[in-house]
């Protein structure tokens, strides 16, 4: 039977896998019925990951209490379907207030949905000051109307008092003398584990001096060293196991810290490399994924001049559903490491870039400025 899952530190915007493969699911939150989209909080996260269409749909088609909104965004991590649903039913007023009625009306149209559609829940939590909100009605609906209905649910929050706490009677881990440099400087995502899991985890690896990112960061000064997953199913394992990342199961934290080292990876590795399969640097612009993370780059094609890094930005373009040029006479692009100087002439029709560009194009999901990652070129060819 399903249950109602509480987890931190983790943002909707990017939805927690329940365990099913090709997983579809619907991001929900609480809105205020005849209101206007903030771009702040929720509504300004998911313009920001999902565009306009969430925002466009609530500005433009008003709804009265107890009604849903369900607009279908792009999903570009697995196969499921992705949903934000509008959920009205906060009455207007300075400070908008929880109607009952409308959130049970709310809650029965958003049970009818999964169901129809076998999607999980993921259900933005009310903050407390919300005039009229009891949150033990709100999760005792929820697990009425959802869990026990077979639709699996899962709460995000940042009120501490929701999370799951150890037993009163369960012995407190003892903590290795000088353990708090064994992760340092070291930057964690985790992924597949209940919030009970998830908590400890983030317990441990905080005490060994490392941090646990939100959400799994492939690139640039914050970029994630390890990801922690057991399950080749969940969304994320198979994102940053198509990127080239480290995944490693939950016994390679647990083991170090009972150990007070940082052990090696080799021995908890849960996407080792195939060495008749795994491409050498030189030949991994012909490695194409099976299945790209998204069509960011669909139609384009790069010329590298990225010296060392060639590889790994080759891997991305790839896995971005780009094109690799070995000639730059054919190139839509001219990526080059150094932002100083271009090491050769682009044709007049390429777009002269720094290896910047890609990363932000990455970041945002969408093509940045070329104009914002200059590069002094030589004189184009004609």
């Amino acid at each position: 039977m399903p249950c109602i899952k509480y987890v931190s530190n983790v943002e909707v915007t990017h939805p927690i896998g329940t365990g099913r493969p090709a997983e579809s699911k619907i991001m929900a939150h609480c809105t205020t019925a005849g209101g206007k989209w903030s771009m702040r909080g929720v509504m300004g996260a998911l313009t920001k990951v999902f565009g306009d269409d969430p925002m466009d749909a609530y500005n433009n088609h008003p709804m009265p209490l107890g009604a849903t909104q369900f607009v279908s965004v792009s999903n570009r991590y697995n196969a499921g379907k992705l949903w934000v649903c509008n959920l009205h039913v906060l009455k207007a007023g300075p400070s908008p207030s929880l109607i009952w009625e409308a959130f049970v009306q709310a809650v029965d149209k958003l049970s009818e949905f999964a169901l129809k559609h076998h999607a999980s829940i993921h259900f933005v939590r009310l903050h407390p000051s919300t005039p009229d909100l009891d949150w033990a009605m709100v999760h005792k609906q929820l697990d009425l109307k959802l869990a026990q209905q077979g639709v699996d649910v899962v709460v995000y929050t940042k009120e501490k008092q929701d999370l799951p706490k150890a037993p009163a009677d369960a012995p407190a881990a003892k903590k290795p003398k000088n353990c708090d440099q064994v992760f340092a400087n070291m930057r964690f995502a985790i992924a597949g584990y209940s919030s009970e899991e998830t908590v400890a985890l983030m317990q441990l690896i905080e005490s060994m001096g490392g941090s646990v990112q939100p959400k799994y960061i492939s690139f640039g000064s914050n970029q994630t060293d390890v990801l922690l997953c057991d399950s080749e199913h969940s969304d994320m394992f198979k994102h940053v196991d198509q990127l080239g990342g480290t995944i490693v199961s939950k016994a390679y934290v647990e083991e170090s810290f009972s150990k007070n080292t940082r052990l090696p990876y080799s021995c908890y590795l849960q996407n080792p490399p195939d060495p008749s399969t795994t491409p050498s640097p030189m030949s991994v612009t012909h490695a194409a994924p099976t299945s790209p993370l998204a069509d960011l780059f669909t139609g384009l094609r790069f010329h590298l001049c990225c010296g060392a890094a060639r590889a790994q930005v080759a891997r991305y373009i790839i896995a971005y559903n780009g094109k690799i040029a070995e000639s730059v006479a054919v190139a839509d692009y001219v990526i080059v490491a150094d932002p100083e100087t271009s090491p050769i002439s682009a044709p007049s029709h390429a777009k002269l870039v720094n290896v910047g560009w890609l990363w932000q194009s990455i970041n945002l999901l969408e093509i940045a400025a070329p104009s914002s990652f200059p590069v002094c070129p030589k004189q184009a060819l004609k």
